[in-house]
């Protein structure tokens, strides 16, 4: 421990100080600015956005019990992790309680309340977020983390008190996908010290079939703004389910995607957009563009006057395979006026 206790007093230089009397008599001082940083200040940096959302949560929630501001910061918090994307993202959220899979052998502060939590699921493994409150000081509080993952089977790889950062970094040597971070905060607002663990598990990946259902989706999304009318969404009566929705404009016109579920073929699909735009006399080809990989089927489409043409793709919503994932993309000229 005395190694550890020597890293987190020491700026690290370019290479290791062997010399353990030298570093004891004279504490080294901090870089001047431009010589560059100590080498595991990247690391921890890492905390610091999230303690910022931590310190904003656990003040709403401490003081804002009486004005009901609590189940709205836990909103906010949401909303901002779910800034993905990626719909291969699944963001589960706690209020008052741990993840139902944080693993139960992480070590926890005795009596520290959850505030909330959260647990992001994506294809490339699982992240883990808890805010805990205590009373106790801090400095008792990063003492146990320090000790207790420094315990077979955790290990302390980075240890830090300071006016902003206190933390720790720690890994688990008999499992590489495993990692995490403890930061903690005294707040002066209300003799609150609040805890954030961040934990890391590469191998709890979300598989195709295991994301959100197309029940757990929702209500079905607005279009964008200017949507051409003449191209329309397929279905009617919310048996159609938007999901995502996009719209870019530029000097030449706007690009607009789509993307929508439906419980029917790719077949009835393809055969209704072929249908509505024979009607308006546009040219449809079958699409080359497809994934060679996959069995989605497309089209493309063309007025033919040069003002819209776009591209439409069909395919197993690979979440739920009762469901037809239709990718829809439109681009309209400036001069159509939208």
């Amino acid at each position: 421990m005395n190694e550890e206790a020597t890293s987190e007093t020491q700026a690290a230089p370019a290479t290791p100080d062997t010399s353990e009397s030298s570093s004891a008599s004279t504490p080294p001082s901090p870089p001047a600015v431009g010589r560059g940083l100590p080498a595991w200040l990247p690391y921890l940096l890492l905390a610091v956005v999230p303690a910022v959302v931590v310190g904003i949560l656990v003040y709403v929630f401490a003081g804002g019990s009486s004005s009901g501001g609590g189940g709205n910061a836990a909103g906010i918090v949401e909303g901002l992790l779910r800034l993905n994307p990626d719909s291969n993202t699944q963001v589960d959220s706690y209020k008052g309680e741990l993840p139902a899979d944080l693993p139960s052998d992480i070590p926890l502060y005795a009596g520290a309340d959850p505030v909330v939590s959260f647990a992001i699921v994506t294809p490339g493994g699982t992240n883990f977020f808890v805010v805990l409150t205590t009373e106790d000081p801090a400095d008792e509080v990063f003492s146990f983390f320090r000790t207790e993952l420094d315990a077979d089977p955790w290990q302390v790889e980075i240890g830090q008190t300071g006016s902003q950062v206190t933390g720790i970094q720690f890994t688990r040597p008999d499992n590489a996908d495993v990692s995490g971070v403890i930061t903690v905060h005294r707040s002066d607002l209300d003799d609150v010290t609040s805890i954030l663990l961040t934990y890391e598990d590469l191998s709890a990946a979300l598989t195709p079939g295991t994301g959100p259902t197309a029940a757990l989706l929702g209500q079905s999304r607005p279009l964008p703004l200017n949507f051409p009318e003449t191209v329309p969404i397929y279905g009617a009566d919310g048996e159609t389910i938007v999901i995502d929705s996009y719209s870019q404009r530029g000097q030449g016109g706007q690009l607009f995607a789509v993307t929508f579920l439906t419980q029917d073929s790719q077949d009835d699909v393809i055969d209704y957009y072929k249908g509505e735009f024979a009607a308006q006399n546009w040219e449809v080809t079958d699409s080359t563009n497809t994934d060679a990989t996959s069995f989605a089927v497309g089209i493309e489409f063309d007025d033919g006057e040069e003002t819209l043409n776009g591209q439409l793709t069909a395919d197993t919503y690979e979440e739920d395979a009762s469901y037809t994932r239709v990718d829809l993309v439109v681009q309209v000229s400036g001069r159509t006026g939208n």
